[in-house]
């Protein structure tokens, strides 16, 4: 059997080629380098948890820039990210550190420095998850569909078994996505 080196050679140029495209468009080999290939992530993110799923993956980063969450991908034995979420950093004793959805899953990701804090339930009906506090661990809520931010109804409470905050828009007329967050209850 006669082998064409010519076939052979563009056979090699083909695949160096489809994989600069692949490498250019990032895709990248496993989950994590195709989140960090994201330009909204970036290579120097630290990664602080990760929820796995069927299709894909969510991560949840600390960036240089505050937290963010990215969902990436599979498509065969490749792994790509599109979506990146951020969140603004602050002082608050309870803050979202982590949140994305799409059409497959919602998660959501909460730190507290507040040691009264015993748990936090967020979800409606039978979506309802509790998840105790525990110190220095964010509390990670994750559903297989979509969950809208208000149907989230996110409580926490004391050991007591008092509400002491929930997750809101401060009350008023003025509605911007960066202004909901947990609010003492008085």
């Amino acid at each position: 059997m006669k082998i064409n080196k010519k076939l052979i050679v563009n056979l090699v140029f083909l695949v160096i080629l489809i994989s600069v495209y692949l490498y250019m468009s990032d895709y990248r080999l496993n989950e994590i380098k195709a989140s960090k290939a994201h330009f909204g992530v970036g290579e120097d993110a630290q990664l602080f948890e990760k929820v796995n799923y069927k299709w894909g993956a969510v991560h949840l980063f600390k960036t240089p820039k505050g937290s963010c969450t990215a969902i990436s991908k599979r498509l065969g034995f490749l792994w790509r990210t599109k979506t990146v979420f951020h969140m603004e950093d602050n002082q608050d004793l309870v803050s979202t550190v982590g949140w994305a959805n799409n059409e497959k899953c919602t998660v959501y990701a909460v730190e507290s420095s507040d040691n009264s804090l015993a748990y936090i339930e967020m979800g409606t009906g039978i979506d309802r998850i509790r998840i105790y506090s525990e110190k220095n661990k964010p509390m990670i809520f994750q559903w297989d569909k979509p969950i809208r931010w208000n149907d989230f109804n996110g409580v926490a409470y004391s050991k007591t078994g008092d509400a002491i905050y929930e997750f809101r828009y401060p009350k008023g007329n003025t509605i911007k996505m960066d202004e909901i967050r947990w609010f003492p209850i008085k």
